[in-house]
């Protein structure tokens, strides 16, 4: 998984960013929903990236947005989805391969 990849759009390699969970901030409204606060630079195409806890590979949840200064640098302020937040849209995505076969 961590190695280069070949693909339609050429080669793919993972980029990895560390951080630590600044804040965890609540919902504030109704159909709201809690956003964790990171402090890793968001800069282009990291959006959707997984935010891992280190010690075990579990996945916390997925990048968001980040914020930039005036000038459009990059910050070191991400957000995140809580993983169990995006779990019921991952349960319901599954597509056919190729040989047929259903995968989710």
């Amino acid at each position: 998984m961590f190695l280069l990849t070949q693909t339609n759009r050429g080669i793919v390699q993972p980029t990895f960013y560390e951080g630590i969970i600044s804040a965890i901030l609540p919902a504030t409204k109704p159909g709201e929903t809690r956003l964790i606060q990171i402090t890793a630079q968001s800069m282009g195409g990291i959006s959707g990236g997984a935010l891992f806890n280190p010690k075990n590979g579990e996945v916390l949840g997925m990048v968001t947005s980040g914020l930039n200064s005036s000038e459009g640098t990059p910050l070191p302020v991400s957000y995140a989805i809580p993983s169990e937040v995006i779990v019921p849209y991952v349960k319901a995505l599954n597509f056919e391969t190729k040989s047929g076969e259903r995968v989710r």
